[in-house]
């Protein structure tokens, strides 16, 4: 009578290589992963601000009155308001959607916390704002950073 063996199924050390591989391949590739994340999150961070910014003035030009971005870098986020009576001290409403940069972890520094625009889309200082200044903004996380520079005729630039 012979006796067969079973060949079927891993040894314990297949399996403990198997799983050392698998441990080197996730020490490698999690930490690059993280720093993709991070780097989107910021990018997509300054995106959706350049988006704000078109938007702020876009309404301006289409309402015929004062638009106004507004950025609180303490809460990090940014959203429009609009003066809905023409400048006329009427209460503005917020139009859109308020961006939580936090949500992301993001974060994100202004040099100033309002930018106004007239009806013909340009920055002014007109109904309480701010002069036009140039608008630096940063946005980062996890040693990753974005930067944004507005010019005072209302140009984005991206560093």
């Amino acid at each position: 009578m012979r006796r067969s063996i079973n060949t079927e199924g891993l040894t314990l050390l297949e399996v403990l290589i198997a799983i050392a591989l698998l441990s080197i391949l996730l020490a490698i590739g999690v930490p690059s992963m993280q720093a993709a994340r991070a780097r989107g999150s910021v990018r997509d961070a300054a995106d959706r601000f350049v988006s704000t910014y078109s938007r702020a003035r876009s309404l301006a030009i289409q309402g015929g009155g004062i638009a106004k971005l507004r950025m609180d870098d303490t809460t990090g986020r940014f959203w429009v308001e609009v003066d809905t009576t023409k400048g006329t001290g009427g209460v503005p409403r917020t139009v859109g959607s308020v961006t939580y940069l936090s949500d992301d972890g993001v974060t994100m520094t202004s040099s100033q916390s309002i930018v106004c625009f007239t009806s013909q889309g340009l920055p002014t200082q007109a109904w309480g704002c701010p002069a036009p200044n140039n608008l630096t903004i940063a946005f980062s996380r996890n040693g990753y950073a974005d930067t944004l520079n507005v010019t005072a005729a209302g140009k984005v630039l991206r560093q």
